[in-house]
């Protein structure tokens, strides 16, 4: 019995035994394996990381630098990226915009340039550049570049106006005209397209056309003093006094920069007869500039005025200054004849 016994405990030592071993070895091949596949998942991670590093060598690396503030670090890796064939025009806009922020306008435009010459019709490098050639006063790029804006979409008003006010101010008026009228189509009555052009036809000395295009803006905005000022000096020409008055009354009252409006508003009322009202404006004009050169003449025309029970019979001859103050001609950038300042270029609508 008791070998018997033995031999029951030997074969249960020897499966416990067998059981251990199975274990041990599952054991082992599961730690095995789980260490294969961490080492699998690190070598994952460092190639991503690795051909993420790459990748950020060029472009994205110089926009990284640029948002932590190091703009030079990013120039420097643009530049010698740009430099390379086959270069990205995203890149060369990059490079662009930080030599914007450099102060370097012309090696940005320059760069815009070479990015157009990529991609020609990128309205974000366009509009980027026709900015900065604006800034540069190069006044005929900007037009250029304009004119391929409007290609793309010719119903932009904003655009339209820009380049008829650069035209006319390069004195391009049929091209000018051109515009202002497209945006009279597109938009409707707008006020400043109709001063430009009033501006237009009163250079091309077309009178009666300007005045109808000045009387037009008004009836939009009555606010324009510049074209009261022109409204004015027309009706001054065609001496057309009674048109004349409310119009230089107007513009003084918006305040239009030319000192000699009120001696004009002066002389057109003593030629209407209407003398107190013009000793009155007289008396204005000498305290608001008293040191004009016909200042001491107005006084003693005043002082005449006021002396003659019946100054309404007074001559042509009589009148202050000269009997026409507003010069001897409309035509814009030509000397007025007054000795105070009275000469005018109109400018483009802003």
């Amino acid at each position: 019995m008791r070998l018997k016994a033995a031999g029951y405990v030997w074969w249960v030592v020897a499966i416990v035994l067998l059981a251990s071993i199975a274990v041990g070895a599952r054991f082992g091949i599961d730690r095995v394996k789980e260490t294969r596949e961490r080492k699998d998942e690190l070598r994952r991670q460092f190639a991503e990381l690795k051909d993420r590093a790459g990748k950020e060598r060029g472009l994205p690396r110089a926009v990284k630098l640029a948002l932590d503030g190091n703009i030079d670090a990013a120039i420097e890796i643009l530049e010698k990226e740009t430099k390379s064939t086959n270069v990205s025009t995203e890149a060369r806009i990059e490079l662009a915009r930080m030599y914007v922020k450099r102060g370097r306008r012309q090696d940005a435009i320059y760069q815009y340039d070479l990015a157009l010459d990529q991609d020609p019709r990128n309205k974000d490098i366009l509009d980027e550049q026709t900015e900065l050639l604006l800034k540069d006063g190069r006044i005929a790029s900007v037009c250029e570049n304009l004119k391929v804006l409007l290609t793309m979409d010719p119903n932009d008003i904003d655009i339209r106006f820009k380049l008829a006010n650069l035209q006319y101010q390069e004195k391009e008026y049929s091209e000018a005209a051109n515009n202002y009228g497209k945006v009279l189509v597109l938009k409707g009555e707008d006020a400043a397209a109709l001063q430009g052009l009033g501006h237009i036809h009163l250079y091309q000395n077309r009178t009666s056309d300007a005045l109808g295009y000045y009387e037009r803006a008004v009836a939009v905005d009555p606010g324009i003093a510049e074209c009261w000022y022109f409204i004015a000096r027309i009706y001054l020409f065609r001496e057309d006094y009674e048109s004349a008055v409310p119009a230089l009354r107007k513009a003084v009252s918006l305040g239009y920069p030319d000192r000699d409006l009120l001696l004009f508003l002066g002389t057109a009322l003593e030629y209407l007869g209407r003398i107190p009202e013009a000793i009155d404006t007289y008396k204005r004009f000498v305290a608001a500039n008293p040191r004009h050169p016909k200042a001491e003449h107005i006084k003693m025309h005043i002082n005449e005025l006021e002396f003659w029970e019946e100054p309404s019979k007074f001559e042509s001859r009589n009148i202050g200054t000269t009997p026409r103050p507003w010069g001897e001609t409309i035509i814009p950038g030509v000397d007025q004849g007054s000795d105070g300042g009275g000469g005018f270029v109109p400018l483009p609508p802003e």
